[in-house]
């Protein structure tokens, strides 16, 4: 199976069944770039990122962010490597990750059960999933 996030195969994944995907919510730090960017103003951009948010972008898929950091310093370094026209209503807080996911699938007007959603979340580690079910 292969991941959304994995880098871009050679040949392009036949387009998702609809209805499946509708939104991916993506973490920052780690994973749209390489670093903290609080720790770290020059983090760097992961390449293959570009790649999946454009084609997921042409396939109606939308991209939001849920992320713990400065929302001005977050949203410059998004502006700065052209994606932040992407994101649709960023969450950069420092509340909690599944409290932004849950505003941002109320804003976009999406479903968000315990056992299905239509918003998946970009990142590493397991623990926010026990938190967005709650």
């Amino acid at each position: 199976m292969t991941s959304l996030l994995s880098p871009v195969p050679a040949q392009a994944p036949a387009k998702p069944v609809q209805g499946k995907i509708k939104c991916v919510v993506w973490d920052l730090d780690n994973t749209v770039w390489d670093g903290v960017l609080l720790e770290d103003g020059d983090v760097q951009l992961r390449p293959w990122v570009v790649e999946h948010v454009k084609r997921l972008d042409a396939m109606g898929v939308l991209h939001s962010v849920a992320s713990k950091n400065d929302h001005e310093t977050a949203m410059a370094k998004l502006r700065e490597f052209g994606l932040d026209e992407y994101f649709l209503f960023p969450r950069i807080s420092w509340n909690a990750k599944s409290v932004s996911i849950g505003q941002i699938a109320r804003k976009l007007t999406l479903g968000w059960t315990r056992s299905r959603s239509s918003t998946t979340r970009s990142s590493s580690g397991p623990r926010w999933r026990s938190r967005c079910r709650r």
